[in-house]
C-alpha cells in the first residue's frame, strides 16, 4: 500500500528572492532521504508562497524494502579457537548483528554473516527524514532562535502528514500537526487539512493559491485584462511579474492612477518610482507612451480594493513629486557643469576621485577609438567627459530609489543640455552589458565607451590589489571582464587586450616592471572570464585552451578556430598531430630559442620537415590572414608525417652543438607554425584523462 506525503514548512514572510532556490533544494532533498531510507515514491511537486514551503510526493510505500547485507566481523583466528569453538570476539559480533553464532561463516580468513533489514514502517522513518531534508536547506541570509536552529525566517507551524496521518515530527520547537494557515487577516486559521489531496483545495478556500505557477498565471492574465481595461497595454516586466508572485499569497490585480502632469517625466523615471519600492506594473498606450495607470499586485480579496488604492495612489505620487523636484533641479543647468562636481567624489579609495577616472576615460576612449572606429573618435571622447556627471545629480547621487537609473539618466539630461543623440545613446550604452545575457551596445561610440570603462575599473582595481577571491567580488570586475570580451568577440573588434590594458596601466601611471605585471595579471585574470564563457557556449574545455593559449591577445579568431579545430578533431590524422606537435613542444621546454642555420639540416628527414614547414607556413599565413581556420588547420596536417619521420630518424639532442642547434631550431618553428592557430599539445586525445 501506498500514501501520499504532504510536508508545509509555514513561516514568517520569506523575501521573494530566497523562495525559488530553497523549494528546489527541499524538493531534491526529501527525494534523496527516501531514497536513501529505501522508501519507494512515485512523484514529488513542491508549492511555496512567502509563508510557507510545501513538498507532496506521491505514492510513498507504506514501509521500507527489505535489504540484505554481507558484514566482516574480525579475523577467523581470532574469532574461533584452535579447537574450532567460537570466542568471545565470535559471539560479541554475532550479538551486535542480531544472528546466533552458527550463522557466522569464514570467507578469506574473516569472519562474515549476512544481515536482513526488513524495514521499517514508514511513518517511524519519515519524522527523522524530513528533519534532515530541512536542514539541507540554504538561504543568502538566516536568522538564529532556540539554541541551535537557523532558517530564513521564524518557523510558526509544520504540517507532515503521511496519507491521513500525522507523523511525529519536532523540528525548531514546532510540533507538526494537520493544521496550516489562510491568508494573514481575510482567513488567517488555522485549518486542518485531511491529506495531500486536498491540501491545494483547502488553501484555496482560506485565500491561498499555492501553487506558485498558477498565482504568476494568475497575476499575467489578469494585469493584461485590467491593462486593457484602462484602455492601454500591460508594459511586461518579467522580472516584477516573477517577484510579485512571491510576495502574494491570493494576488488580485488592483489599479490606481496619477497626476498626468508627471508623464512629463523620462519615462524610466516614472516606471522607476513604480517598480522600485512599491513593485506596481506600468501601463502605456499603443503608441508606447505611457499612460497615468498603475497596477498594483495586492494581496486581498477584491472587496478591499477601494481603500488599497488610494493608499498605494498617495505613496506614488509622493514619490513622483521626488522626481518631479529632482528633475526641475537637475536639468536647471547643463550635464558639462556637473563635470567639475566630480572633484569631489571619491570613485575608489587611493584610486582617485570620479574627476580622475573621467579623465582617463577620455584618453582610452580615444585609443579604442582609433583602433576600432575612428569616425566615432569625437563621439566617443565626449561621451566619456559626459559618462559619471550623472552620479552628482539630485535623481542618481545619496542612494535615492533613483540610483539604478544612472546612465539612462545620464541620457536623458545629455539630451536636455542639446547634446547630440549620439553622445546620449553613448553615455547609456557604456553601462552595457550589465548582466548576464544583458544586450551590448549596438553604436560605435557605446560600444568605444563601454570597454574604456570596463578595463579601466578592472585595472585600477587590481593597480592597488582589489582583485576577486574565491565568491568575493565586491567591484564586479568579473562581471566587467565578461562583458568586456563579449563586447570584443561578439563585435569581432581587432583590438589586442594587451595593449589595452597597458593603456589602461599607464592611466594609473604605473610603469616599468610593475606595469607588465599588472598586465600579466589583468590578463590572466580576463582569460579565466574568457575560458569560462567559449566552455558555457558549448566548445570543448581542452579546445579552448588550446585555442586562448595562441590567440587570446586578439579574440577575432577564437570562434572560427574552434569550428575549425572541432570539425578536424574526427579526421585520423588530427590525432598524429596533435602527438607530433606535443613532441616537438615538449623538447623545445627549457630550451634556449633563436635562429639557427638551415644548412645544417643535413639529413633527409631534416630537410623534408623543413621544406614542408616552409611549405605549410606560407598556406596558414594566408589562410589566418583571411580568416579560413578550416584551410589552415589543412595546411598543418600536411606536417603529420614529416613530424613523424623527423623524430623517427634524427636524434635532435646530440652533443655537437650546431646540429643541436639547428633541430632545435627547426622544432621552435614548426611550434610557432602551430601556434599561429593553436597549442596543440592542449588537446586532449580520446582515451585521455585530464582536469578540466
Amino acid at each position: 500500500m501506498a500514501r501520499d506525503l504532504l510536508f508545509e514548512i509555514g513561516v514568517e514572510e520569506i523575501p521573494a528572492s530566497y523562495i525559488l532556490p530553497a523549494l528546489a533544494q527541499l524538493a531534491e532533498s526529501v527525494g534523496r532521504e527516501l531514497t536513501s531510507a529505501r522508501l519507494s515514491f512515485e512523484s514529488t511537486r513542491t508549492f511555496a508562497t512567502p509563508r510557507r514551503m510545501t513538498v507532496i510526493v506521491k505514492g510513498v510505500a507504506d514501509a521500507q524494502t527489505s535489504e540484505t547485507k554481507t558484514i566482516t566481523g574480525p579475523p577467523a583466528r581470532i574469532a574461533f579457537g584452535d579447537d574450532g569453538a567460537p570466542t568471545k570476539a565470535a559471539t560479541g559480533f554475532a550479538r551486535s548483528q542480531g544472528v546466533d553464532v552458527a550463522a557466522l561463516t569464514v570467507v578469506d580468513d574473516y569472519v562474515q554473516v549476512e544481515v536482513t533489514d526488513g524495514g521499517g514502517p514508514a511513518a517511524d522513518v519519515l519524522p527523522r527524514l524530513l528533519a534532515a531534508a530541512a536542514d539541507t536547506l540554504t538561504f543568502p541570509k538566516t536568522m538564529k532562535w532556540g539554541p541551535d536552529r537557523r532558517f530564513a525566517r521564524p518557523i510558526r507551524w509544520l504540517v507532515a502528514m503521511l496519507g491521513s496521518e500525522v507523523l511525529d515530527l519536532t523540528y525548531a520547537g514546532v510540533q507538526a500537526g494537520a493544521l496550516t494557515r489562510g491568508l494573514r487577516v481575510w482567513s488567517p486559521g488555522p485549518h486542518e487539512v485531511e491529506g495531500a489531496d486536498a491540501y491545494e483545495e483547502l488553501l484555496r478556500d482560506n485565500y491561498v493559491i499555492a501553487d506558485q505557477e498558477k498565482r504568476r498565471d494568475t497575476i499575467a492574465n489578469e494585469a493584461l485584462r485590467v491593462a486593457g481595461e484602462c484602455g492601454g497595454r500591460l508594459v511586461e516586466d518579467p522580472d516584477l511579474l516573477e517577484e510579485v508572485t512571491f510576495l502574494t499569497e491570493y494576488p488580485t490585480i488592483c489599479v490606481g492612477s496619477f497626476d498626468k502632469r508627471f508623464l512629463k517625466l523620462p519615462r524610466d523615471v516614472v516606471v522607476a518610482a513604480m517598480k522600485g519600492h512599491q513593485k506596481y506594473f506600468a501601463v502605456e498606450s499603443g503608441g508606447g507612451t505611457l499612460l497615468p495607470y498603475f497596477l498594483c499586485v495586492v494581496n486581498a480579496p477584491r472587496d478591499h480594493h477601494d481603500i488599497i488604492r488610494e493608499g498605494n495612489e498617495r505613496v506614488l505620487e509622493s514619490r513622483l513629486d521626488d522626481a518631479e523636484f529632482y528633475w526641475q533641479e537637475d536639468t536647471g543647468s547643463s550635464l558639462e557643469s556637473k563635470v567639475e562636481k566630480l572633484k569631489d567624489v571619491v570613485w575608489l579609495e587611493g584610486v582617485g576621485s570620479l574627476y580622475e577616472k573621467t579623465e582617463r576615460l577620455e584618453a582610452l576612449a580615444g585609443y579604442v577609438a582609433r583602433a576600432i572606429a575612428p569616425d566615432a573618435l569625437d563621439t566617443a571622447v565626449r561621451a566619456a567627459r559626459l559618462a559619471k556627471a550623472d552620479l552628482v545629480t539630485e535623481m542618481v547621487r545619496d542612494g535615492k530609489e533613483f540610483t539604478e537609473l544612472q546612465g539612462i539618466m545620464g541620457r536623458e539630461y545629455a539630451l536636455e543640455s542639446n547634446e547630440p543623440q549620439t553622445v546620449a545613446v553613448a553615455i547609456y550604452e557604456h553601462y552595457l552589458p550589465r548582466f548576464a545575457g544583458d544586450a551590448l551596445p549596438k553604436a560605435p561610440a557605446g560600444t568605444i565607451l563601454s570597454i574604456a570603462d570596463k578595463i579601466d575599473s578592472i585595472v585600477g582595481c587590481f593597480s592597488v590589489g582589489l582583485i576577486p577571491t574565491g565568491s568575493q567580488d565586491p567591484y564586479a570586475l568579473r562581471r566587467q571582464a565578461i562583458g568586456l570580451v563579449r563586447i570584443v568577440d561578439e563585435g569581432e573588434l581587432q583590438l589586442s587586450l594587451g595593449e589595452l590594458v597597458r593603456k589602461a596601466g599607464a592611466g594609473y601611471d604605473v610603469k616599468g616592471r610593475a606595469l607588465e605585471e599588472l598586465v600579466e595579471s589583468v590578463r590572466s585574470f580576463m582569460r579565466l572570464r574568457a575560458r569560462t564563457l567559449f566552455i558555457d557556449a558549448g566548445h570543448a574545455y581542452d579546445l579552448v585552451d588550446a585555442v586562448l593559449e595562441s590567440s587570446f591577445d586578439s579574440l577575432v579568431g577564437v570562434r572560427p578556430r574552434l569550428t575549425a579545430l572541432t570539425h578536424f578533431r574526427a579526421e585520423d590524422d588530427f590525432e598524429g598531430l596533435v602527438i607530433g606537435a606535443r613532441r616537438a613542444m615538449n623538447i623545445l621546454k627549457g630550451q634556449p630559442s633563436g635562429e639557427f642555420d638551415t644548412g645544417a639540416l643535413v639529413e633527409p628527414a631534416s630537410q623534408a620537415l623543413n621544406e614542408m614547414r616552409t611549405t605549410a607556413a606560407a598556406g596558414v599565413d594566408a589562410a589566418v590572414a583571411r580568416g579560413d581556420f578550416d584551410s589552415a588547420v589543412r595546411e598543418l596536417l600536411r606536417l603529420r608525417k614529416p613530424i613523424d619521420s623527423f623524430f623517427d630518424d634524427v636524434m635532435v639532442m646530440v652533443d655537437d652543438p650546431k646540429l643541436k642547434e639547428a633541430r632545435l631550431g627547426l622544432l621552435e618553428e614548426v611550434k610557432r607554425l602551430f601556434m599561429r592557430v593553436a597549442d596543440f599539445s592542449r588537446v586532449v586525445l580520446k582515451g585521455e584523462e585530464r582536469e578540466e
